[in-house]
């Protein structure tokens, strides 16, 4: 998660989250990557829905400050 190197949509979207400093969501992409039964399918279709939260929220300029309220 901190050094992405590779090039699928995994290693993508955390080099954007780098990049947006954003690493209050590090704990819970954790425990979703973790969690059994998880597949790669799951976790690229979390990874999507955060990222255009994320991104969303950039682009109308709200605050990162309150994300751990989110993460909670």
């Amino acid at each position: 998660m901190d050094r992405p190197e590779g090039i699928g949509r995994l290693d993508t979207f955390f080099r954007r989250l780098k990049v947006m400093d954003v690493s209050v969501f590090y704990p819970f992409l954790l425990a979703i990557m973790g969690r059994t039964g998880s597949n790669i399918n799951d976790r690229e279709e979390i990874t999507k829905s955060l990222e255009s939260y994320l991104v969303r929220r950039m682009i109308c300029g709200a605050q990162t400050l309150r994300l751990w309220k989110l993460v909670l």
